[in-house]
């Protein structure tokens, strides 16, 4: 099960709390909502009410590595659904630059962490409804430094696209990086698919019959594109509420996985 965490409502819990959850694997937190670039223009972190100081996350930082002594992967989200966004003038490979050296494992003394020493385990994207290429540039530019950590680590780099977006917007950010330049290593490993807020969300599923609910598209690009590297997870609402729609029930949910869950690429669950 994979968790997003760090734009709740007043009600949410401190990152620990959600590590302490039976069947967690990842937690994803959002987001990096400002990347514009330049040699001192730093990712701006927004996390909500949980960090009033996003340049020194004292509790999320000590969180972060409970979660990870637990065995559970602490991943940072690049986007969501507000702005503000770059549009033509970035730098991927700049930006690759900082997010290695602010939240992974760089190691430039000149840049402030706000989580400290603590070293998050991959990035994920999820810039929704904007234009612009590079994308896939900057993430090979990322894994590219994940390979200069000594020793090893086993960094991800994680998507979090909405369901039509395999079909529409080839000039999208998401597109791209779903669609990555040849010559660029930029399929990500992980897929978390928003099954929610659009015709193709997991309550249109119908276990016969004709059905929106397209799993079996994104199941079918993950064995094309990437030779069935990249795991696609089926992304649901964790509750009701009156900002979103697709919203499923633990029922329903159980007869969607029993109808997917054979997939070849299929890796879990995400919940938002």
């Amino acid at each position: 099960v994979v968790l997003y965490w760090g734009q709740g409502d007043f009600g949410e819990k401190r990152l620990s709390y959600y590590c302490d959850q039976e069947g967690v694997s990842i937690v994803v937190i959002g987001f990096v909502v400002d990347f514009i670039g330049g040699p001192r223009k730093s990712p701006i972190l927004n996390l909500s009410d949980n960090c009033n100081n996003v340049e020194n996350c004292i509790e999320a930082a000590h969180d972060i590595k409970y979660c990870q002594n637990k065995g559970i992967k602490i991943l940072l989200s690049v986007g969501g659904a507000a702005g503000p966004y770059h549009k033509q003038n970035w730098d991927p490979d700049l930006f690759a630059w900082w997010m290695w050296n602010k939240f992974l494992g760089g190691t430039d003394k000149t840049v402030a962490r706000p989580f400290g020493d603590a070293v998050l385990d991959g990035v994920d994207y999820d810039p929704e409804s904007v234009d612009g290429l590079g994308y896939d540039r900057h993430i090979d530019t990322l894994r590219q430094l994940y390979k200069t950590q000594y020793p090893p680590r086993d960094y991800l780099i994680t998507a979090a696209p909405q369901c039509p977006d395999l079909d529409y917007y080839p000039k999208n950010a998401v597109y791209n990086i779903l669609h990555p330049a040849p010559k660029y290593d930029a399929y990500p490993d992980m897929v978390f698919v928003q099954f929610y807020n659009n015709y193709c969300s997991a309550s249109a599923h119908q276990a016969k019959g004709p059905t929106q609910f397209n799993f079996d598209v994104w199941d079918k690009w993950a064995q094309q594109r990437t030779k069935g590297k990249t795991r696609i997870f089926l992304g649901v609402l964790g509750k009701e509420n009156h900002m979103d729609t697709g919203y499923v029930t633990y029922e329903k949910l159980t007869v969607i996985l029993d109808d997917i869950r054979r997939s070849t690429s299929f890796g879990g669950v995400m919940i938002w």
